[in-house]
Formats: C-alpha cells, sequence, structure tokens
C-alpha cells in the first residue's frame, strides 16, 4: 500500500509584504508584491497543493485573509537580528494565533530573544534562506551559530541550485564533533537532544505570483494541519521543486515592476489595451490573471518614463529614432514573427519555466535589434562630424540598459551568493579533511627501498 503525501508551499507572500529588499524595486517605490491573498490561494491549490498558508513580513493580515478557506494555517515570515552587528535573518513561523503574532514582534529586535519565545510557545519555525544575506552582513559565522540556534532550515525557490545545494551538503554532514566545535567556538549550547540532524523544508519565497509553488514541501500521510506541523518538527518532511536561476530572479522584478505600474496608472482605450506589446507583456508577467483588463502594463510605463511622451501605445512615442519609438516598433515586429511569442499573446502558454525563458530572450532580441539601430546611426554621425549626434545617440541608447537591469541584479546577486556559500562549505569540508587525514594510515609496499633513486627517496622521506 502506497502511503499517502500532501504538497505545501512553506513560504509565500502576498500584497501584504510590502518593504522590497532588491534595490531595483526601492528604486521606483515598488512595493514588494501585489497578488491578492485569494488569487495566491487559487494559485496554489491550482499547481497542486494541497494546503496553503501566507507567510508575509511580520504580519498576518494576508494569512487572515484566507483563514475561512478550506486547507489553511496562518503564518508569517519574520524579520530578526543578532544584537551585536544588526545582522538580519528571517524566520517562518507557522500555525500561530494573533496574540503570538502580537508577541512576536515584541521579541523579534533580537534573535535570542526571539528563538526562546518560540521555543516557549511550541511555534514550528524555521530559519530561511539561510544562506542569503538579506542585508549584506551575513558571515559564515553568523551561520554557523544559526546551526546552534536552530533545528529546521529552508531550501528557498528564489536562490539556486547550487546554493540549495550546499546548504543540504553541509546540514546532513554535521557530526556530533561539529557541533561540539560550534559549541566551544562561540560559546552557546546547541538546540535539541541530536543538534546535528537538522529537518529541511522548501517554499518558493514567491512574491509575484509568478512561481507559487515552484519549490514547496512534501509531507507524509492525509493533507492535515497536525501533519505538517509533525512533518516538519520530525525532520520527515521533504523538499520538492525547482531552484532558481538569475534568470528567474529577472522575471520575477519584471512581474513585480509589471504589477506596480499597473496599479499605478489609469485605463487605456480599447485599441491601447490590444496592442500587442501590452498583450504579450501580461501573457509572460501575469499569466495567472483572467481575461485582459484596459490597465497599462510595465512596458507601457516605462516607454512613457524614457519619452516622457504621449500617454497611449498606439499613438507615436517622441521623434521616430527615439528610443521607445525603436523600442516599441521593434518589439511589436519580434513578437509578431515569431510563434512562440505569438502563443504568450494568445495566452496559451501558462508554463512558468517557458514564460521564463520566452521573456528573457524576448528582452535580448529586442535590446540588440534597438541597439544595432543607435550604433549605425552612432556611426554615420561621427562619419558626418556630427559630435551632438553622437552623444545625443549614445545617451539615448544607455537609457535602454534599464530595461536589461533586473538581468544584471540577477546575475551578480547570484553571483555573489555562489562565493559567500562556498566559503561556508570550505569551514566544514575542511574540517572533514582535517578528519579524514588524522585517522587515515598509508602502507607502502616496495622492493626497492634501499636503491638510489627518486622513487625510494620519497617514500623514506
Amino acid at each position: 500500500m502506497v502511503e499517502s503525501r500532501f504538497k505545501v508551499d512553506m513560504h509565500v507572500h502576498s500584497k501584504f509584504s510590502t518593504r522590497p529588499s532588491q534595490w531595483l524595486l526601492q528604486k521606483i517605490g515598488c512595493p514588494e508584491s501585489f497578488t491578492e491573498p485569494a488569487s495566491l490561494y487559487a494559485i496554489a491549490r491550482s499547481h497542486g497543493m494541497d494546503m496553503v498558508t501566507i507567510t508575509d513580513h511580520n504580519t498576518i493580515d494576508g494569512a487572515l485573509e484566507i483563514a475561512h478557506l478550506p486547507g489553511t494555517f496562518i503564518s508569517e515570515e519574520i524579520t530578526t537580528y543578532f544584537p551585536e552587528d544588526k545582522c538580519k535573518l528571517h524566520v517562518l513561523a507557522y500555525d500561530i494565533t494573533e496574540a503570538q503574532h502580537q508577541d512576536i514582534q515584541r521579541h523579534r529586535e533580537n534573535i535570542f530573544d526571539l528563538i526562546p519565545y518560540l521555543r516557549e510557545q511550541g511555534i514550528v519555525h524555521a530559519l530561511a534562506h539561510p544562506l542569503f544575506a538579506v542585508n549584506d552582513r551575513l558571515t559564515p559565522a553568523h551561520f554557523e551559530r544559526s546551526l546552534l540556534l536552530f533545528d529546521v532550515f529552508e531550501e528557498n525557490g528564489t536562490r539556486d541550485a547550487r546554493q540549495n545545494q550546499v546548504l543540504r551538503d553541509i546540514l546532513t554532514r554535521l557530526t556530533p564533533l561539529d557541533m561540539d566545535r560550534l559549541a566551544n567556538t562561540y560559546n552557546m549550547e546547541p538546540y535539541g537532544d541530536q543538534p546535528w540532524n537538522k529537518g529541511i523544508i522548501g517554499g518558493s519565497d514567491d512574491h509575484s505570483s509568478l512561481n507559487i509553488a515552484r519549490m514547496h514541501t512534501t509531507f507524509m500521510g492525509t493533507s492535515e494541519l497536525r501533519n505538517v506541523l509533525d512533518g516538519v518538527l520530525s525532520h520527515t518532511a521533504t523538499p520538492s521543486g525547482t531552484a532558481a536561476t538569475p534568470r528567474t530572479m529577472a522575471h520575477n522584478l519584471y512581474g513585480i515592476a509589471y504589477q506596480f505600474y499597473r496599479s499605478r496608472i489609469g485605463s487605456l482605450d480599447h485599441a491601447s489595451s490590444e496592442h500587442i506589446c501590452l498583450r504579450f507583456a501580461k501573457g509572460a508577467l501575469e499569466p495567472s490573471a483572467s481575461e485582459p483588463d484596459n490597465t497599462h502594463s510595465f512596458v507601457d510605463r516605462f516607454l512613457k518614463l524614457l519619452g516622457r511622451g504621449k500617454s497611449t501605445l498606439h499613438r507615436e512615442y517622441g521623434t521616430a529614432d527615439s528610443v521607445q519609438h525603436m523600442l516599441l516598433k521593434e518589439a511589436g515586429k519580434i513578437i509578431a514573427n515569431d510563434a512562440e511569442l505569438m502563443q504568450i499573446v494568445k495566452g496559451k502558454e501558462t508554463n512558468t519555466l517557458k514564460l521564463e525563458r520566452e521573456w528573457s530572450r524576448f528582452v535580448s532580441l529586442a535590446a540588440n535589434r534597438v541597439l544595432s539601430q543607435f550604433a549605425d546611426r552612432t556611426l554615420h554621425s561621427a562619419l558626418g562630424a556630427n559630435l551632438f549626434d553622437v552623444f545625443h545617440s549614445i545617451g539615448s541608447a544607455g537609457s535602454l540598459y534599464a530595461l536589461l537591469a533586473p538581468y544584471f541584479v540577477g546575475y551578480d546577486l547570484f553571483s555573489s551568493e555562489r562565493k559567500f556559500s562556498m566559503k561556508c562549505h570550505d569551514r566544514f569540508r575542511q574540517k572533514a579533511e582535517t578528519r579524514s587525514s588524522r585517522n587515515l594510515k598509508i602502507a607502502h609496499f616496495t622492493d626497492t627501498f634501499d636503491e638510489i633513486n627518486g622513487v625510494a627517496r620519497t617514500i623514506r622521506q
């Protein structure tokens, strides 16, 4: 008889998470998420999640909005700090009451106050994205202390596969000697009867609605809250799903920006809302939405900001050689002549991984087309000794890189995170190698020990 299993995305955000950690979203004054709790619930269930919880930052308002729906429980993502240097950590707390939420807010400024409170209350909790430096202050020493403080850790859906694998390697290879070493180093008592035995859960950490349930947790038994909590505590829950890439992060940033500008701008006339670029952006950045509505999109607002031109897409944006005009023109051509992109325009493509890949390809094609035209124009101006036009072209083309900024952010962040995770990994690998070499015994068998040659000399040494 096959034992039943069920799935829960243990880390996901709604519109009540309002303060973004990414500088790109901070720069444009954009909240962290626009996902309605009811929409989040529907998407999670449609993606195969048997139960749904919302883990907004330091609030349970989103979770309370869906608390009346079947298969839900109240959770939150708590921001806490190491007191000596304000290094920020995020802690996921599950099945909490409104009174406990209020108490958590009073304890969360100091991790050494928060964790004892969670234990005292019997609140099931886990450390979110343990190798991600939320405010750029995380060091290997902070991570090592977290191994003493926490029993359960999260493989995160917004981090890449290598970082999650490093975390898994460290957690699954911990030994009593490792925990003794850490306890002595930091003068801290490790938590649990077997502190080297850690649990791992999975969560998407979605903010855009594009990747809800991309990473989740699989539990044993029937889909009941007690089995969720028991699965986390007993370490029988397992992370499942697909890790992120820099393209995933970029796609999420585009999606959040799209939803931000769509919420800020008034309605368009029918002709504008039916423009192929708007329909493509909606299909690629908000695939869970219902029928198209007559609102501005990220693309429309982006073009408007670049050109300070007229407010609708069916009109000309500036002069015929402006960035916004060229981008709109080339984007329309690319989409119309590409069968895969047209599937998105028609709303026939909903696979998140495919949308992520196709959006990346589209952005690359559009940017290359426009930059190529600017290069030709700049060369023509230079040959004609028109210095003013040269600088104008370079400046205009430079603004196009705003379109590519999410990819720059994604690749830069993932690169630095990989370096940090490997630095943490090396600290444990070196200790393991030292222990192995200390216990290693080697026997040499040779019949040339007394001969005078390089091999014999090396053996004698």
